[in-house]
């Protein structure tokens, strides 16, 4: 009885652990791979036409952005 409790145990907090580790992994070479999957996955909103007025400068950008999207800006990235 107690051995097969002490299995059940064992087998449980064993798969628990397990899942939880793989998730860890999974989310963790997702991340490592960050930049591959937005180029991959959102390649047209990270390239941009350039204008003949030139570029904005990274302040007023940010505001026209804010403004037009009625959001914050978390991150700009300029290449």
């Amino acid at each position: 009885m107690v051995k097969k409790t002490l299995f059940q145990l064992h087998w449980f907090f064993g798969i628990t652990a397990g899942l939880v580790l793989a998730l860890m992994g999974i989310t963790g070479a997702l991340y490592s791979f960050q930049e591959e999957l937005l180029r991959a996955l959102n390649a047209d909103v990270l390239k941009v036409q350039v204008r003949p007025e030139g570029v904005l400068p990274p302040a007023e950008l940010v505001q026209r952005v804010e403004a037009q999207q009625h959001d914050k800006v978390a991150m700009l990235w300029v290449d």
